[in-house]
């Protein structure tokens, strides 16, 4: 049996939603609402196109537990995680499992150079888990 590792880029989730780090956690979980997601990259205020953090629905849920926090006027710039795990899409699948599994990240943002080209999250990674055991089990019949 060929051992296999395809690059991020197989399974990652192609032109994802973003967010500016100027906007409002509400206008966050709104997109996360409307678009059915749980994270979103945070991008940079002066280069736009970069990416500066990420935020993520439970980062959200917790904000908004908070009695004084108002989701309508606090900046996701002060609330999201200023260091996300970012891969490029050539990152191989076991390494960036690997990664997510030793240091409990949920998501993985995926850049080429600098430009924000996709997220690979816990939820493509079960639908590479099922992909790759649905061809080995095509192998074995």
């Amino acid at each position: 049996m060929a051992v296999i590792d395809p690059p991020i880029r197989t399974f990652m989730t192609a032109q994802p939603h973003s967010i500016h780090a100027n906007e409002t956690v509400k206008r966050a979980r709104d997109l996360m609402a409307l678009h059915r997601i749980r994270h979103l990259p945070v991008m940079n205020l002066i280069k736009t196109d970069e990416v500066f953090g990420i935020i993520s629905e439970r980062d959200i849920n917790l904000i908004c537990c908070i009695a004084e926090a108002n989701p309508a006027k606090l900046l996701v710039k002060n609330v999201c995680h200023a260091h996300p795990y970012v891969v490029s899409p050539d990152t191989p699948l076991r390494e960036a499992a690997e990664v997510m599994v030793s240091q409990r990240y949920d998501a993985a943002i995926v850049v080429q150079g600098a430009k924000l080209v996709g997220m690979f999250t816990t939820v493509d990674a079960c639908r590479a888990l099922a992909s790759l055991l649905r061809e080995r089990e095509m192998e074995t019949d």
